[in-house]
């Protein structure tokens, strides 16, 4: 095989990306809050990434000491006479000894002739992608210009300058003496070349990416793609069944994507379901096609690895690979399954194996099984296989971060007690108790609002939930003075949000720490918000302008809690049938028939009829904006713990199965679902955090077992996410728990700033994780 297949497995998250809003990079492969984080530790004497950044950057100052390379500096010229054609000789193919000359070669699987290495272009073609991929890693961890500046050049000499440039095509590659010139199998030699690729995109912030290289390496991976498609080579590639198809495809995809052919990827990544998953791997996951060769444990992990690459570009797409299973139960995650307990030397391999079985290679293909899967066991096996070699990998800076269920619990406690930290640290910081924290500013600290805004009661129900859990009576202290600092709210008839100003607030306080004021103040308030109910149209008014008329927003589900427990604590019970009628009215109107929701819905007064269904916060009328739609699960399910009505559960049902089912890979949804530059959007922890609140509460309502397990498991990988980097707020200079909410995008507000109501049901969530773990 080519270098390319060696560095395989040392860039195996590697993508291409481009720099996100939020300053990352926007990466097929990579992870990029993983690799964010190692820039973000970049100078510090300790961290996880340490051994890693010494090794990059002892191999950046080789790397950025070396002369530029290219395909002119071979001794041999192609047979089509052109020095920029791309010449290499098969690995297997040796002399034979019988014949004179040697020729034609013969093969030995497995044994490569040391011509392979010396001859052509291949050598340089390895040193090539691994010194750019080195320097462009280095220069995006340490911000060092000069490494930009090498890594910029010597891509110019290889694919650009005319006078030095590779021809874009392999039809010479992996010739064999005296039998042909080239054949499609030599295509695996370029597969490093997605590294590449992704290297490109880390150099586009240096002053060094100039238009006219983009231009030209657009130009040349254009070109390269055309000819790996209609070749004969190509052709004869793309027809392979075992590793070479699997990784074919992956240059066709990546070359794709990175020119903005989205749907030549798609195209190709579909077809590999079939193509590659279901025949290549068995239905008890072995590759028969990879144990049938002399290095079988070599060649079987390398294909797993090309098919786990096919499974992260494919979420580029919105093809789901890693669960994708045929009739007989082949998949991607059977295929890891097999391997796992070889690679751990609990089962003796069996099958022909002439080298050394390596199986620390398997590392980085379990930490990605481990955040897809959410499966506990990869990671375990994972660290089994920690040494040295691989503390220093160049991929620790791109394997994923996201935790697994069998985490949870100390991802939980983790989390408390960094919530602990922050809100002791916000009350010293904010210290009026009439100003209640809402968004961080660019310093990190608090942007404060005044009680009648409707994030008020969001920070002292957040300091409830912690005394809560730490009996504390700091926090009590706390929270009672923030409580207290809301009481006129319990008045305020102007607003639809006083159940969000008043129930968070004297309402969590009520419940911890019962007081008959806060149960006055909690009543009065339930009055106050009946008045802005029109019995003609079945709804509470949501704002008071002239838009909408009568405007209705999904979120007003959210107040009907404060009404509900009104009418049962010595309300009128009138309170409880306007929560009814507003429940039944929106279950009505808002919701589409695939149980997503509409954001804002416009009544006539003077019948009750719809007039519009819009959006105020979402990309379109006819998008689904992602805290709306998690305000519709909680409200629901809120809804069916006072009313034990199915109708009310079927509901919630359908707007949390839309909501799971339209989430990313890491299971923290962009700030709206059908956002049009996804994945470049933002993302938005609150939409997640209210979810993944709502979803264990209504685990415990579903009828059907299956229903049960599925919001379970989803509420608990939302979790797992906010727990985790990048999302908690650890490390960074933000007073907040969560990073990366958004307010209103379309009104560039609060967009990917930490918000107070999002670190607020992210607390409820996880002592609502905790209380079921604890089978309260």
């Amino acid at each position: 095989m080519g270098r390319g297949i060696g560095l395989a497995f040392a860039t195996i998250l590697y993508g291409c990306l481009l720099f996100a809003q939020d300053g990352k990079p926007d990466v097929f492969l990579m992870d990029a809050s993983t690799l964010v984080a190692a820039r973000e530790s970049f100078g510090r004497p300790d961290g996880v990434f340490k051994a890693a950044i010494e090794k990059l950057l002892n191999d950046a100052r080789r790397a950025i000491a070396l002369k530029p390379l290219s395909v002119v500096q071979k001794k041999e010229i192609p047979p089509s006479g052109d020095i920029h054609d791309y010449l290499s000789l098969a690995p297997y193919w040796w002399p034979d000894t019988s014949r004179p000359g040697g020729v034609p070669y013969i093969r030995r699987d497995g044994e490569t002739n040391p011509e392979h290495d010396t001859a052509g272009d291949r050598t340089n073609l390895g040193k090539m992608i691994d010194n750019v991929g080195t320097l462009a890693v280095a220069y995006f961890i340490s911000g060092v210009d000069d490494y930009a500046q090498s890594a910029a050049t010597q891509l110019q000499v290889w694919f650009v300058d005319s006078a030095t440039r590779m021809n874009a095509n392999l039809n010479f590659a992996q010739a064999v003496k005296g039998r042909n010139e080239g054949r499609g199998i030599g295509i695996i030699d370029t597969y490093g070349l997605k590294d590449v690729i992704d290297a490109m995109q880390l150099l586009k912030g240096s002053r060094h990416w100039s238009k006219t290289l983009d231009r030209g390496m657009k130009n040349w991976f254009s070109a390269y793609l055309k000819w790996l498609q209609e070749s004969p080579n190509g052709k004869a590639e793309a027809d392979e069944l075992n590793n070479h198809g699997s990784a074919y495809d992956v240059q066709v995809a990546f070359c794709a994507l990175f020119i903005g052919r989205s749907n030549i990827a798609r195209e190709v990544i579909s077809r590999a379901q079939a193509r590659r998953i279901s025949a290549q791997v068995q239905p008890d996951g072995s590759q028969p096609l990879e144990l049938e060769r002399t290095k079988s444990w070599h060649y079987s992990l390398m294909n797993m690895g090309i098919l786990v690459n096919l499974a992260l570009l494919g979420e580029r797409v919105d093809l789901d690979l890693w669960n994708y299973v045929d009739g007989e139960g082949r998949g991607i995650r059977t295929a890891i399954d097999f391997l796992l307990p070889y690679s751990l030397n609990e089962k003796e391999w069996r099958w022909k194996q002439i080298t050394p079985m390596e199986r620390d290679r398997m590392y980085p293909i379990l930490r990605i099984a481990a955040a897809k899967y959410h499966d506990a066991k990869y990671l375990a096996a994972s660290k089994q296989m920690v040494s040295p070699s691989v503390q220093a990998a160049r991929f620790n800076f791109f394997l994923p971060q996201v935790p697994v269920p069998g985490m949870l619990g100390s991802l939980v406690a983790h989390a408390l007690k960094f919530a602990d930290q922050q809100l002791r640290r916000s009350i010293a910081e904010i210290r009026d108790s009439t100003r209640f924290a809402r968004s961080t500013m660019p310093d990190g600290s608090w942007k404060t609002s005044e009680a009648s805004e409707w994030t008020s009661g969001f920070f002292p129900g957040a300091l409830w939930y912690q005394y809560e859990h730490t009996k504390d009576p700091f926090f009590k202290e706390a929270a009672e003075r923030w409580t207290a600092g809301i009481t006129d709210q319990q008045f305020n008839t102007g607003t639809h949000d006083v159940g969000f100003m008043v129930f968070n607030s004297f309402g969590n306080g009520l419940r911890i720490s019962p007081s008959e004021t806060y149960k006055k103040v909690i009543l009065q308030s339930a009055q106050t918000l009946a008045t802005r109910f029109n019995p003609t149209v079945g709804c509470i008014k949501s704002w008071d302008n002239q838009r909408w008329g009568y405007p209705v927003i999904i979120d007003n589900m959210m107040n009907l809690e404060l009404l509900f427990w009104a009418a049962e604590h010595g309300g009128p019970k009138k309170l409880r049938e306007i929560a009814v009628k507003h429940a039944e009215t929106t279950m009505k109107n808002h919701f589409r028939q695939d149980g997503s929701t509409y954001h804002v819905v416009s009544y006539d007064t003077t019948n009750g009829a719809v007039k519009a269904r819009n959006t105020h916060q979402g990309y379109t009328d006819e998008s689904v904006w992602a805290r709306g739609q998690a305000w519709a699960i909680y409200g629901y399910t809120m809804t069916y713990r006072f009313i034990r009505d199915e109708r009310f559960l079927r509901t919630a049902e359908r707007a949390a199965n839309y909501f799971i089912d339209h989430l990313p890979a890491d299971d923290i949804p962009y700030w709206d679902f059908m956002a049009p530059q996804i994945p470049r959007e933002p993302r938005d922890v609150s939409a997640a955090a209210i979810a993944s609140s709502a979803l264990f509460e209504l685990s415990q309502y579903a009828e059907e077992k299956n229903l049960r397990a599925k919001y379970l498991v989803a509420a608990e990988k939302i979790l797992g996410s906010l727990c985790s980097a990048p999302y908690l707020a650890e490390g960074t200079n933000s007073r907040a728990l969560l990073n990366h909410a958004v307010g209103s995008r379309p009104e560039q507000s609060e967009v990917d700033v930490s918000i107070i109501y999002a670190d607020y049901y992210f607390i409820e969530a996880m002592l609502r994780f905790k209380s079921i773990q604890e089978g309260k």
